[in-house]
C-alpha cells in the first residue's frame, strides 16, 4: 500500500508541477516530462493491481468467502479509476499541446480531485485486506497442515499440489505490494507453506498403487480440492471499450489512410489549374481558379468517401457506436484532406504533391494509428499535436468505440483548423507564383 502511495504522491507532485507551469506559461521540454511521468506511474499502479486480482482470485478459490469478493470489488474500483485517469491524462496532453490554458488548469484540478479520490478507495482496500483476507491465508495454511496430520500416507501422494501451493507463495509477492505492514506475516506464512512442501516432495517417494486410491477418495470428499486442481487459475475478461476484433482497432487508420491518398491521386490525375484556348475570352483569376478546381477535387472526394463508408459499414460488417458521429468525422477528415493536398498544389504546384507524400510517410508512423505514441521515438512523436491523423483518427476511435463529445467535437474543430490554416496559406499564391512558374517550367524542359 505504500508503494502504491507513492506513487500516488508522484502523481499529485507531477500535477502541482504541471499546473506551476502552467502559471508561468512555461511549455517546455519539462512539461512534456512530467507527462510521461504521469503515464508511467499510472501504468505502474495499474500493472500493481492486476496481479492483486490475480492473487485474489487464486484465494478466493481456494477459501471462497465474502470478505476476498469485497476486496476484489474494492480494487476493481481502484483499476477503474485509474482507467480514467489515463484518459484524464491523455486528454490533458492534447490540452497541453494546444496551448489551451484555461482548460488544461481544469483537467489539472479534476485530476487532484481524482487523486485524493484514489487514495481514499487504496485506503478502505488496505483495511478490507488487514481485517478479513488476512486470516483466509491462516485458515489455508491450518487446512493444509489438518491433512498432514489426519492422514500421513494420503498426504504423501499429493506431490501433484505442488505447482499450486507454489503459485501461492508467488501470489505473496503482489500482496505485499498492496500492504507493505503486512510483509512479515506474509513472509512468515509462506515460509510455512514452504516446509509442507519439503515435507509432500520427501514423502512423494513412496507413492504407489495403494496411496493412489486413497487420494482419489481424497478428491471425492474435498471438492473444493478437486476443483483447484483441474483449474488453479481463472481468467476474467472486462471489455472497456466495443472494439470486439482486431479489424475495429486498425479502421480508423487504414480508413484515414485511405482518404489521404485519394486526395492525393486526385492532384495526380486533375489538373490543378485551367487549361485555356488561346481565343477565348474567360480569364478566371486567381480565386475563380482555386473555388472551381477546388469544388470539383471536394466533389470526387466526397463520392469516394461515401463508397468507402459504403462498404465499411455493408460489405465489411463494421458496426461504430455512434454511426452520425462515424459519417461526420469521415466526411469532415475527406474535406479537410482534400482542401489541404490542393492547396499545396495549387500554392507550388508539383513540389506541393511531394511535400504531401512526405506528410502522410510522417503521420504513417508519428500519430499513434499503428502503435502507441510511448513506443515510438521521443523526437518522432512530439509531431503528434500539429499533424491531421492524430485527430482524425481519434475521432473515428469514438466514433466506432463509443463517442466522448468533448474529445470528438475537438478533433472535429481542430481538423477543420488545418482546412482553415491551408486556406490561408493558398492567399500566397499571388507571391510565391513567379518561382513556381519558373520551376514548373524548368521541369517541362529538362522532360523529367
Amino acid at each position: 500500500m505504500d508503494r502504491l502511495r507513492g506513487q500516488a504522491t508522484q502523481v499529485q507532485s507531477s500535477l502541482g508541477t504541471l499546473l506551476v507551469n502552467l502559471e508561468n506559461h512555461q511549455h517546455t521540454t519539462a512539461t512534456n516530462d512530467e507527462l510521461a511521468s504521469l503515464t508511467a506511474a499510472n501504468q505502474a499502479m495499474r500493472d500493481q493491481i492486476n496481479q492483486a486480482l490475480k492473487t485474489l482470485d487464486i484465494i478466493n478459490n481456494i477459501l471462497p468467502n465474502n470478505t476476498a469478493t469485497a476486496l476484489i470489488k474494492d480494487l476493481a474500483g481502484v483499476k477503474s479509476q485509474l482507467t480514467h485517469q489515463r484518459q484524464a491524462i491523455s486528454q490533458l496532453r492534447q490540452l497541453m499541446a494546444a496551448g489551451k490554458t484555461a482548460q488544461a488548469r481544469r483537467s489539472i484540478n479534476q485530476l487532484n480531485q481524482a487523486a485524493n479520490s484514489l487514495t481514499n478507495q487504496l485506503d478502505e482496500a488496505a483495511t478490507t485486506f488487514t481485517s478479513n483476507v488476512s486470516p483466509s491465508l491462516d485458515d489455508l495454511t491450518d487446512l493444509i497442515s489438518r491433512h498432514l496430520s489426519d492422514n500421513d500416507t494420503a498426504i504423501s501422494s499429493l506431490r501433484s499440489l505442488t505447482p499450486q501451493l507454489q503459485a501461492v507463495q508467488d501470489a505473496g509477492g503482489s500482496i505485499a505490494a498492496i500492504s507493505k505492514g503486512q510483509v512479515s506475516r506474509i513472509n512468515q506464512r509462506l515460509d510455512n507453506v514452504s516446509g509442507t512442501l519439503r515435507d509432500l516432495n520427501e514423502k512423494a517417494a513412496f507413492l504407489n498403487k495403494k496411496n493412489l486410491k486413497q487420494l482419489v477418495k481424497l478428491l471425492g470428499r474435498s471438492p473444493q480440492l478437486a476443483n483447484l486442481l483441474a483449474s488453479p487459475t481463472q481468467l476474467k475478461t472486462t471489455e472497456q471499450y466495443h472494439l470486439k476484433l482486431f479489424g475495429y482497432a486498425a479502421a480508423p487508420f487504414y480508413t484515414v489512410l485511405s482518404m489521404w491518398i485519394g486526395a492525393l491521386l486526385l492532384t495526380v490525375i486533375l489538373a490543378w489549374r485551367y487549361v485555356l484556348e488561346s481565343k477565348t475570352r474567360l480569364h478566371p483569376n486567381l480565386i475563380q481558379t482555386y473555388v472551381g478546381k477546388l469544388t470539383l477535387f471536394l466533389g470526387i472526394s466526397l463520392t469516394q468517401t461515401t463508397v468507402t463508408m459504403i462498404s465499411e459499414l455493408l460489405i465489411l460488417g463494421i458496426r461504430p457506436q455512434n454511426v452520425l458521429a462515424f459519417l461526420a468525422i469521415a466526411y469532415t477528415t475527406t474535406l479537410v484532406f482534400t482542401i489541404m493536398t490542393f492547396s499545396l498544389v495549387f500554392l507550388i504546384g508539383n513540389a506541393g504533391k511531394v511535400i504531401a507524400v512526405l506528410l502522410m510517410i510522417i503521420q504513417i508512423f508519428g500519430t499513434g494509428g499503428l502503435y502507441p505514441l510511448e513506443t515510438i521515438p521521443h523526437g518522432l512523436a512530439q509531431f503528434a499535436p500539429f499533424l491531421p491523423f492524430t485527430y482524425a483518427i481519434s475521432g473515428f476511435r469514438e466514433a466506432l468505440g463509443g463517442t466522448d463529445l468533448s474529445v470528438f467535437s475537438q478533433d472535429i474543430i481542430r481538423l477543420l483548423g488545418f482546412a482553415a490554416i491551408f486556406i490561408a496559406l493558398a492567399c500566397l499564391k499571388r507571391l510565391v507564383g513567379g518561382p513556381v512558374n519558373w520551376l514548373e517550367k524548368g521541369m517541362k524542359r529538362s522532360q523529367l
